[in-house]
């Protein structure tokens, strides 16, 4: 009797699990949030528009500071990425230099091989959530040697 009503319980708690991860997950979806990257100016209207029921003239204002002010945060990525994309590139080589010199050849070896995985991983996340990623160091490497 106590092995049925365990077996119950439990079946019952992982039924009810799985369905709040689904809606979970379903909650997710078209949000926009980090997983998918940040949301759109548009998103954020469709969002603030439906929460404070925005009249048609303040959802074009609306649209227009929000534009603004993610085209603002663009042109500061790229300015911090000139300015401080040398002294960033700098310090990952020398932290990947002092990470090898305690490697052997073949860890060294599958070290940077998982590090240009994870480069290339990357690369396609920040293309598919239109950023700008990390700073190329490609253009410093061979200059600190």
């Amino acid at each position: 009797m106590k092995n049925r009503l365990f077996a119950s319980l439990t079946i019952l708690i992982l039924a009810s699990m799985l369905l709040a991860g689904t809606a979970f997950a379903q909650q997710q979806q078209g949000r926009g949030d980090f997983d998918g990257g940040p949301p759109s100016s548009a998103q954020k209207l469709d969002r603030l528009s439906a929460e404070l029921g925005l009249s048609d003239q303040q959802e074009l204002e609306m649209l227009e500071i929000l534009q603004k002010k993610e085209a603002d945060r663009e042109r500061l990525r790229e300015q911090f990425h000139a300015q401080m994309g040398p002294e960033i590139c700098a310090r990952m080589m020398e932290t990947e230099e002092e990470i090898l010199a305690i490697l052997d050849p073949s860890q060294a070896e599958q070290f940077l091989q998982m590090k240009e995985e994870r480069r290339i991983k990357a690369q396609e996340r920040n293309q598919y959530r239109n950023r700008m990623g990390p700073p190329d160091c490609s253009e410093y490497e061979d200059s600190g040697s």
